[in-house]
């Protein structure tokens, strides 16, 4: 089923042709008039404005990596990387759901400098963060069902449990280990 797919699968997306089918028509402008936003932040304002709190929801952020803010006017905890925290504990404040995320690097500069991170931060979500070295795994997110990236956000989320276990990573405050231990436990 193609159901809630975000890119038709009958686009045969490449590196040659992904700017024309989803950089070039995909825009995420943070400017509301009185400045701009920093991603997260803007991503959080966004979904206040349209969000359904009852429903499964997909982050999807093709980045270079850089931010901008105006100063007085964007809050800081949601600069860099770690803005992506600041949004899943306002989603848990608020009761609403976490959004599975998925983040593409498509600059040098976002590769190096954050995409473990982004990684370590969007596998609890259910998601995933990738570059152009995994381009097939980032464009297979884009043209997959609903379903499917529910099927691979269990995965996701186990895998993390499993690294946190194994002392790999620290556990992060906004995920709910509890209840992933019980969707474990019943597998």
């Amino acid at each position: 089923s193609n159901s809630r797919q975000i890119v038709n699968a009958q686009m045969d997306l490449n590196e040659d042709n992904i700017d024309e089918y989803v950089y070039n028509v995909w825009n995420g402008d943070g400017n509301d008039g009185r400045g701009s936003y920093y991603l997260w932040e803007y991503v959080w304002f966004k979904m206040q404005e349209t969000f359904n709190k009852s429903s499964e929801c997909d982050i999807i952020i093709m980045t270079d990596g850089y931010n901008t803010y105006r100063t007085g006017h964007s809050a800081t905890s949601y600069q860099g990387v770690n803005g992506l925290n600041k949004l899943m504990e306002n989603l848990k404040l608020n009761q609403d759901k976490l959004c599975r995320t998925f983040i593409y690097c498509v600059s040098p500069e976002c590769k190096h400098e954050q995409a473990k991170n982004y990684l370590d931060l969007t596998i609890p979500t259910g998601g995933f963060a990738c570059d152009a070295s995994n381009f097939n795994d980032c464009t297979q997110i884009l043209v997959s069902s609903h379903g499917e990236r529910a099927e691979w956000s269990m995965d996701a989320k186990q895998e993390h449990v499993r690294a946190v276990e194994d002392g790999k990573i620290e556990a992060i405050g906004w995920f709910d280990y509890d209840a992933c231990n019980i969707l474990k436990g019943s597998q």
